[in-house]
């Protein structure tokens, strides 16, 4: 995992969404922003295969760009109990999400997945283990 600053701006696939441009300056991989108040991470590409469990665990906002998952499974998240938003946008490889992943994210406000063309299938039981989400 390697730190990010703002030298290391890459300006090619982040005009392609708002959300994207804001947060990510990674090209593929994955990689944090932890020297701010509130960190940020952001995996892009389909390199990125399952949730990265070496990120650091004080993620408060975890962006999911153009993945390669094709299953989120339960607890899929547990690791990082300080995610207060996940963001999956344009990740076409994924199917299925387990809604228990996000069950222990006792601080998450917002759960936002678009553009994921090929998502089927949705289980479990998502709001009665986390009331707190706010966007959906």
């Amino acid at each position: 995992m390697e730190l990010i600053t703002h030298s290391m701006y890459i300006n090619t696939a982040i005009q392609l969404n708002a959300v994207y441009k804001k947060v990510c300056r990674v090209e593929r991989g994955c990689s944090c922003s932890v020297f701010i108040i509130e960190p940020k991470c952001c995996c892009v590409g389909q390199s990125v295969t399952e949730i990265p469990g070496n990120l650091t665990v004080y993620v408060r906002r975890l962006l999911l760009y153009n993945v390669g998952i094709s299953h989120i499974r339960e607890n899929a998240f547990g690791r990082y109990q300080h995610l207060e938003e996940i963001v999956i946008e344009e990740s076409d490889s994924l199917q299925s999400i387990n809604a228990d992943a996000f069950g222990s994210l006792y601080n998450l406000g917002k759960l936002s997945v678009s553009g994921c063309k090929n998502l089927k299938e949705v289980t479990g039981i998502l709001l009665i283990n986390n009331t707190r989400i706010l966007t959906l």
